[in-house]
């Protein structure tokens, strides 16, 4: 669920090599951390794996029905939500810290503006000046 929940803010270069499993010690499966979450605009905007159908704008209630569909608890799907809210909040402040250079963070910052995924709860990136 954290994985998909960056869908809606473009980071769609999702596909089936971008999950995987990890096996513990003793044998038991789950699912690895997020990875490869890479900023794409794609062509017309399309993402390469669809939410619940949705390809082109998928938002908040997608991602809702996707968990749901999954069996998840609601509390995990929100959870999963508002953590990548609050990560998007703080873009420029984590990309800046990650080092990633300016004209990137205001070219990302500027697609992320235009995300379906909104939550009066986050602060919401604004655009430069």
């Amino acid at each position: 669920m954290a994985h998909v929940s960056f869908d809606p803010i473009h980071l769609i270069d999702d596909h089936a090599k971008n999950f995987s499993f990890l096996m513990g010690r003793n044998g038991d499966w789950r699912l690895s951390p997020a990875y490869d979450l890479t900023f794409s605009w794609g062509p017309r905007g399309e993402q390469s794996t669809t939410v619940m159908g949705e390809g082109k704008n998928p938002g908040e209630t997608n991602l809702v029905r996707l968990g749901l569909e999954a069996k998840l608890p609601r509390k995990i799907i929100d959870g999963a939500i508002d953590q990548t809210k609050s990560a998007i909040g703080r873009w420029r402040e984590l990309a800046t810290a990650y080092g990633v250079g300016s004209e990137n963070i205001e070219f990302i910052a500027s697609r992320i503006i235009q995300a379906p995924l909104s939550s009066p709860h986050v602060q919401r990136l604004r655009p430069c000046d």
